[in-house]
């Protein structure tokens, strides 16, 4: 049996490892894989911060909206059993149609200039209920502004709610 011939350094260069250019091509390829995750991560961001907004915005208008609706029941069960309702009405005050309060970024309530701004319109839907009070339609807005975009522009939201509320 003859032993195969070691074909010596020369031969073997070909197969020796990665070239300079496979490397720049593979370093390349990995960046532009990389960059994409991290726009992504970016673009990922801004929208959990939009839906975190928009939620606080939907939560706001039903609480406020749930005031509302606990005032009007509070004053038709006053009416009801013949005693005297509270003064200082703050939604069903005949003055008032329309009432703005103002929030900050966490929800809370401020004197003026919130990042929320809630709008509270109310319009009379039926004249009599029973023997008193009547229904009343309310529209609550939220309106905010997020920077969602790439260029920190601010993009203007709204959040509307309706509900009848009874009331004495």
């Amino acid at each position: 049996m003859r032993q195969p011939k070691d074909p010596g350094p020369s031969a073997r260069h070909g197969e020796a490892g990665f070239s300079l250019v496979e490397m720049l091509i593979t370093a390349f390829i990995l960046a532009i894989g990389l960059l994409g995750l991290m726009m992504l991560q970016t673009m990922t961001l801004r929208v959990a911060f939009g839906s975190r907004s928009m939620g606080t915005a939907i939560k706001l208008g039903q609480g406020v909206s749930d005031q509302i609706e606990a005032e009007g029941r509070q004053l038709l069960l006053f009416a009801k059993t013949g005693n005297a309702a509270p003064t200082g009405s703050t939604f069903f005050d005949s003055a008032k149609s329309t009432i703005t309060l103002a929030y900050d970024a966490k929800g809370n309530a401020v004197a003026s200039g919130g990042y929320y701004t809630v709008t509270v319109k109310r319009t009379s839907l039926v004249t009599s209920v029973a023997v008193v009070g009547g229904v009343n339609t309310f529209v609550v807005t939220v309106d905010f502004a997020d920077t969602v975009q790439a260029n920190g522009t601010t993009i203007p939201r709204k959040v509307t709610l309706n509900r009848q509320v009874a009331y004495a």
